[in-house]
């Protein structure tokens, strides 16, 4: 078969499960129609199916999905994930590859992705409006990426490598977003991999985080480290910190770790203000602010236990106390892969892979809770089948990008209100 006639299947594939997954969407969207905010309530449209649509980038080429009859209902969040055009076009390039992580820039007019092969690897830029590929970039060192970031101001793009062979240390790299070239480097002083790389909100200063539990702080004109934060998550054993965030005013720094812990410290004095204990002692995967400010999540899982299945949930947290909130219970068996926070701070979206491993092969989906109410309010099945790896909004919060370990990203949006 073609890599075109490949392409069809997969879309035709991927359909079917779309109008499967509808009738649940409906009755599980039916619990939110007051409690999603302006831009995830229904439409108001009574009569009449109201389509959405999931536009998958691959590696190989663009595919619009189709569901021929499904129709999602007036509510919006059943509308995600329903798919309603079938067109195909192919873009040269590897198949086959994880994504390891997806990214709009500010404006949000480019999609960046990751896709890494044996060679190397590879950030994909993306048209958002047009669903063009319009640059690559290719890891200098011929390593796997492993993490990619937008400056607020989107001129920089920053991608944090990892080391697949002895002797290399993680470097995080600084490219021009218009004119798509290498301007810096920064080399991880001890780490093998750059796991998580993100701007402050003033774009001063980058963050990133290693397999050492370091957390290692750039200013991001000098390209000069400006400090580490060691203690306690550097650990001889090396206790990955496997996710960093800033707060929205830029005041305070969190950082998860296999360890079960997310540690927040104070930016600008580069001090250890508090610390977020999982209440299962499980690996800490992502970490994410709301908005406000006021809320912080923290997802977590186990990788692989008895019987094949993981286990995680994603916490949310009083930002100011330091006190458990909320916990949203995941489906048995998964593993919670990350976290993010709609603009407006009305929905949380988790990604999952139903605890296969960390590898992403197993059956994954993306949900979508209430934030206020701390209900789930939707599910987007991974129309692949895979692992989620990454889940963004885009800024204006119309769309949600999922990332696969198929190799693929799916954009997933509300039809049009009419």
């Amino acid at each position: 078969m073609t890599v075109r006639g490949n392409a069809w299947a997969a879309g035709i594939a991927a359909a079917v499960l779309g109008c499967v997954a509808t009738l649940a969407w409906r009755r599980e969207a039916a619990r939110a129609r007051r409690r999603v905010g302006d831009r995830y309530r229904p439409a108001g449209r009574r009569a009449g199916p109201v389509p959405a649509r999931a536009l998958m980038l691959t590696a190989a080429g663009i595919v619009f999905l189709a569901a021929a009859g499904c129709s999602s209902g007036p509510t919006t969040a059943s509308r995600f994930g329903s798919p309603s055009a079938a067109t195909s076009v192919t873009l040269r390039g590897p198949s086959g590859q994880g994504i390891q992580s997806v990214a709009f820039s500010p404006d949000g007019n480019t999609i960046a992705t990751i896709a890494n092969s044996d060679s190397s690897g590879k950030i994909y830029l993306w048209d958002a409006s047009r669903r063009t590929l319009t640059a690559t970039l290719t890891d200098p060192a011929g390593q796997a990426f492993l993490s990619v970031a937008f400056s607020p101001d989107g001129k920089t793009i920053a991608t944090g490598d990892g080391g697949l062979g002895p002797g290399h240390f993680g470097n995080t790299y600084l490219w021009d977003a218009s004119r798509h070239t290498l301007t810096a480097t920064l080399t991880e002083p001890a780490s093998q991999g750059a796991w998580a790389v993100v701007f402050s909100p003033d774009g001063k200063t980058i963050a990133t985080s290693g397999d050492d539990g370091k957390i290692h702080l750039w200013n991001a004109s000098r390209h000069a480290l400006i400090a580490t934060l060691a203690a306690p998550l550097a650990d001889p054993s090396g206790v990955a910190a496997n996710s960093v965030a800033f707060s929205p005013d830029g005041k305070t720094i969190a950082a998860g770790d296999n360890n079960g812990e997310t540690y927040l410290w104070d930016a600008s004095r580069h001090t250890l203000t508090a610390t977020l204990a999982d209440p299962l002692g499980l690996i800490i995967t992502s970490v994410a602010f709301s908005p406000d400010g006021k809320t912080i999540a923290t997802g977590d899982g186990t990788g692989v236990v008895a019987g094949g299945t993981g286990k995680g949930n994603t916490y949310l947290w009083d930002a100011s106390r330091h006190t458990r909130i909320a916990t949203l219970a995941s489906p048995p068996g998964v593993n919670v892969q990350w976290v993010a926070f709609s603009p407006d701070g009305t929905v949380i979206a988790t990604g999952d892979n139903n605890g296969q491993n960390w590898e992403g092969t197993g059956k994954g989906s993306t949900y979508l809770w209430d934030a206020s109410r701390h209900t789930m309010i939707a599910t987007l099945a991974d129309p692949s089948g895979q692992g989620i790896e990454s889940v963004a909004f885009s800024p204006d919060g119309s769309t949600i990008a999922t990332a696969d370990a198929n190799g693929s990203a799916y954009l997933w949006r509300p039809g049009s209100s009419g």
